[in-house]
């Protein structure tokens, strides 16, 4: 039961370039050079992957954890971690040739269904407690890319009682 709880944990998303398959690394599995990397492209810190209690500040932080320059980062790593002997500098010319839209929409294939990701049927709701703690994803979670999804049908504004 524990192989597969860490086989879930484990799984990452995938992109395919010149026909060759690659791991998107995860932030929190990078080691010092890596790190560097990422903010060299995206200027990235450990501190941008904690959530923020100022909603401003956070959406700052999410705004700056979706941007292309730590995509290209992230896939800069890939490639490094599958070819370790090729140069950065090198690796930094062949994967400026991805296909940035092809490869975020290929992301989206690869999320699971909201129903296979919450087991939950619908007789049993979901707290708020729950559905506060599941929409915010871990820190060590590379970017929640259904959360920038716009809602089909937006929540009306309301007023304030007091």
């Amino acid at each position: 039961m524990a192989a597969e709880t860490d086989n879930k944990e484990t799984q990452s998303l995938k992109f395919t370039f010149q026909g060759v398959e690659y791991d998107v690394p995860q932030l929190m599995d990078c080691d010092l050079d890596e790190w560097v990397l990422v903010y060299k492209y995206a200027e990235v810190t450990l501190s941008d992957t904690i959530p923020c209690d100022d909603p401003a500040e956070d959406a700052t932080r999410r705004k700056k954890l979706s941007q292309p320059a730590l995509w290209k980062a992230l896939f800069h790593i890939a490639y490094r971690r599958a070819d370790p002997k090729k140069s950065d500098a090198a690796i930094e010319a062949i994967i400026g040739k991805i296909d940035y839209l092809e490869t975020m929409a290929s992301f989206f294939d690869q999320m699971p269904d909201e129903e296979e990701e919450n087991p939950t049927s619908a007789s049993e709701p979901e707290t708020l407690s729950e559905k506060s703690s599941d929409s915010n994803t871990s820190p060590t979670s590379l970017v929640s890319l259904r959360s920038s999804e716009t809602p089909e049908n937006p929540l009306a504004p309301t007023g304030t009682s007091e």
